[in-house]
């Protein structure tokens, strides 16, 4: 799992926040590697998403964490006039 700082989020909530970035085959091993190597990097926030389906929702759901946001992702299509 990768381990990526997030300069906006940092600079914007004046906090050192990170994303966990999944890869292949990541088990709750991996997560939990990659938020020791964060607390070891003084992160304060990490951010992680996950689909409802992801392997490793368990995991995280196992830990007592629970989702706070949905990411909702739009496209528009360019062939059709905008409103």
């Amino acid at each position: 799992m990768k381990l990526a700082p997030s300069p906006f989020d940092t600079e914007f909530y004046a906090r050192r926040i990170g994303r966990l970035i999944p890869e292949p085959g990541d088990d709750a091993n991996a997560l939990a590697s990659a938020v020791e190597r964060a607390r070891h990097e003084r992160f304060d926030v990490l951010f992680l998403r996950l689909n409802d389906t992801h392997p490793l929702r368990a995991a995280v759901e196992g830990t007592g964490e629970r989702p706070v946001d949905h990411l909702v992702v739009s496209a528009l299509d360019r062939r059709q006039p905008l409103p």
